[in-house]
């Protein structure tokens, strides 16, 4: 009578704590839909007293967020994403539901630790990564609580390495090998000095900022009055909408291959388009000293008046 017992708050334990209570579908524009396309599926579950929602991307799982309020979805607790291997790839556990309050651990593909990290602000305003473990991709722990080597990927073939004192960077950080573009940094506490991007043995470029996003060259409101002053459209079938765009901003701040995402209808889309490409340059990314092509998405909104 008693393994019954125990069998019975077993089997009733395992299927309250996961259980499925809703599913939505998407397809490749982000719009819900009411069958399974294969595209995007999220799932919400219960777990115990909080709430878990899960995302697969063509039948894989890419993220799953746990919450504490089951209507506002608002207090995030973790945040985890996975290769698509099935492995976990980040887990971001939040402090006092603050998106901007968290430690995150990182792994290899292989499922091996990889790092552990945080961010703080300083009274400046910046955000000082602080940094209390890390591993290589051999497995060796170079920086144990707080202290000790570490290495930053700046692109596939730039690596740069420097002292980890108490979480922070600290001192003179250089590239891995002495092969053009070649970078030097300065961190003083965790705070960004400044860097130096030798392209060859005459040219160098000196960055103060480790990044700089793309931007309109006028405000970002003037951007969008440029836009809407270009567009041809006169129908008056629609009186208000949305429309989401993605493009490229390149080396030289142009605007390239805009697509919609997601739009009102084709003849509006079209003429939304044909305006994007002739409005004005754009200040282009920097990353370290070197010009970048930045993808940007964008929502507009639109209320149509009958003049």
């Amino acid at each position: 009578m008693k393994k019954i017992i125990l069998v019975a708050i077993i089997f009733f334990s395992l299927i309250s704590f996961g259980q499925v209570y809703k599913v939505e579908y998407f397809d490749s524009l982000n719009t819900k839909v009411k069958k399974d396309v294969n595209y995007k599926k999220v799932t919400f579950e219960k777990i115990g007293k909080n709430f878990k929602v899960s995302t697969y991307e063509k039948g894989i799982l890419s993220n799953a967020s746990i919450y504490s309020d089951s209507l506002k979805w608002k207090n995030i607790l973790k945040d985890i994403e996975y290769y698509k291997n099935g492995k976990v790839s980040k887990i971001e556990n939040y402090k006092d539901f603050d998106i901007f309050n968290k430690e995150t651990t990182t792994f290899y593909e292989n499922g091996k630790n990889k790092s552990i990290f945080s961010y703080e602000r300083n009274k400046d305003k910046q955000n000082i990564l602080i940094l209390k473990s890390y591993w290589d991709n051999k497995g060796l722990q170079k920086v144990v609580e707080g202290n000790g080597v570490y290495e930053i990927i700046v692109d596939p073939e730039i690596i740069i390495t420097g002292n980890i004192k108490e979480g922070k960077q600290e001192g003179v950080w250089k590239s891995n090998t002495s092969k053009f573009p070649y970078l030097i940094e300065e961190y003083s506490n965790g705070v960004f000095i400044s860097g130096t991007r030798y392209v060859s043995d005459k040219d160098s470029i000196v960055y103060k900022e480790l990044d700089v996003m793309a931007s309109p060259k006028k405000k970002m409101f003037d951007f969008a009055n440029e836009i809407n002053s270009k567009i041809k459209y006169n129908k008056t079938d629609i009186t208000e909408g949305k429309i989401e765009i993605e493009f490229f901003i390149d080396e030289n701040g142009k605007i390239k291959s805009p697509s919609i995402i997601k739009g009102i209808n084709s003849e509006f889309d079209t003429s939304f388009l044909k305006a994007i490409v002739n409005c004005q340059d754009w200040n282009p990314s920097v990353s370290r000293g070197k010009k970048i092509i930045l993808k940007i998405r964008y929502p507009f909104m639109f209320k149509f008046y009958i003049e």
